[in-house]
């Protein structure tokens, strides 16, 4: 049997009789879909591997006192002070979970129950009308139960739905459909000076005595699209944010939360919704994923190293695929702003594209070698449609190993594909 390469194709001439071969056309798939889900990165799966056999001896229950325990809970610590690090916050800020679903939860349930357990009132917590499912179906499902008031708000419009017992203001920051960033600087200074005229005391950043009670409203975001942007949690004006492994070419399994504790603590703000464990202070009870966090510190410390160059990188990438489609389909619309640099309104690495007149468009893609997205990825095996896009809109994510040799034989695919339908 012989090979030809010949770009993103590849015959294979398989021979069958003396005098008889078959050529194979083998078609390269091209992945733009990092927005899902992004490769694990080589040096985060080696510093994986040491943690699962005996011969590392850094297998043990970090809850565990003799020394294997006690390897496992200085790696564990360690981790949580590198991840804290990228996002310029203190380790004990941070809280591991197994995913930014489990995490956004937490975020929002937790809060919420501190809220009355200390006031005796019911919080009210405002969300922003582009969130991911993890936010807006959880809160739904807080409404329908009793545990919360509930506001949907467009991102600019947080400041005036605040009441005096709205206890969280949750807003993503990079829309995981579309990819538009959210100002949450500036979204910060609205909740605050809206919070100032209705009396209601501010977040804990801003006075240095131990509250007696929680701290409202809080500001929650989730970051998991966010990679690309800053991490910086000062600067950003946030007190409690989702971050995820499987975003920043780690492994599945970890996601944290980090919850502001500069002048408080955690448990000043948080309540715990798993019970049985004394883990991460006591939030979430179970035995800690140690492989996976520590391939989850690895993959965030190497994303510190080169997130500007990457993210100038995509945004070329991300310009040369929009001009390209656009001239083969010039009726195609852009959902979500221009292209980052040139608009700060949306990250380089998603792009999401309305294609008219084209039902089931995302699997004629995958026919032609593609991989692309008709939305969310924890919506996609459903029957559930976006509601932040129109049906007929296809997302683009580029990621650390697209080139520009994919961008353009992807482009030449879309088009194709396109005129057959």
């Amino acid at each position: 049997m012989a090979e030809v390469n010949l770009g993103h194709m590849k015959i294979v001439v398989q021979d069958l009789t003396l005098h008889a071969c078959v050529i194979l056309v083998c078609m390269e798939r091209i992945y733009l879909d990092y927005a899902a889900a992004t490769p694990i990165d080589e040096r985060a799966k080696a510093e994986i591997l040491k943690y699962f056999s005996q011969e590392d001896g850094l297998f043990g229950n970090p809850g565990s006192l003799h020394s294997f325990g006690q390897a496992a809970h200085r790696a564990l610590e360690n981790a949580r002070t590198t991840i804290a690090k990228e996002l310029n916050a203190h380790h004990s800020e941070m809280l591991f979970f197994s995913s930014a679903t489990e995490a956004n939860n937490f975020a929002l349930r937790a809060v919420a129950k501190k809220y009355k357990q200390t006031t005796g009132k019911t919080p009210h917590i405002i969300i922003s009308n582009i969130e991911h499912p993890s936010v807006s179906e959880t809160v739904q499902d807080m409404e329908v139960w009793g545990d919360a008031e509930v506001s949907v708000v467009p991102p600019g419009k947080v400041g005036e739905s605040i009441k005096e017992n709205t206890a969280l203001v949750s807003v993503i920051y990079v829309q995981n459909e579309t990819g538009t960033v959210q100002d949450l600087k500036r979204i910060r200074e609205i909740i605050d000076t809206e919070a100032r005229l209705r009396n209601t005391e501010v977040r804990p950043s801003q006075t240095k005595a131990k509250p007696p009670r929680q701290i409202c409203p809080l500001l929650h975001t989730d970051a998991a699209q966010g990679y690309l942007l800053s991490y910086d949690v000062q600067k950003l004006g946030v007190d409690l944010m989702t971050i995820a492994s499987y975003k920043v070419y780690g492994p599945k399994g970890a996601a944290a939360l980090y919850i502001r504790g500069e002048h408080t603590d955690v448990r000043d703000i948080v309540m715990p919704l798993m019970t049985g464990g004394s883990q991460e202070k006591s939030m979430r009870g179970g035995t800690q994923n140690i492989p996976a966090i520590m391939g989850f510190a690895k993959a965030m410390e190497l994303l510190g190293m080169h997130r500007n160059e990457e993210c100038n990188r995509l945004a070329e990438l991300s310009s040369q695929f929009i001009e390209g489609v656009k001239k083969g389909v010039p009726n195609v619309v852009l959902q979500g702003g221009e292209p980052y640099p040139a608009s700060a309104s949306r990250s380089p690495h998603i792009i999401n594209l309305f294609f008219p007149d084209s039902e089931n468009f995302d699997k004629a893609l995958d026919m032609a070698g593609v991989a692309a997205s008709a939305g969310s990825a924890c919506l996609q095996r459903t029957a559930e449609k976006s509601t932040i896009v129109p049906e007929g809109s296809i997302r683009f994510s580029l990621g650390r190993y697209t080139t520009k040799e994919d961008i353009d034989e992807a482009v030449r695919r879309i088009i194709l594909s396109y005129r057959k339908l």
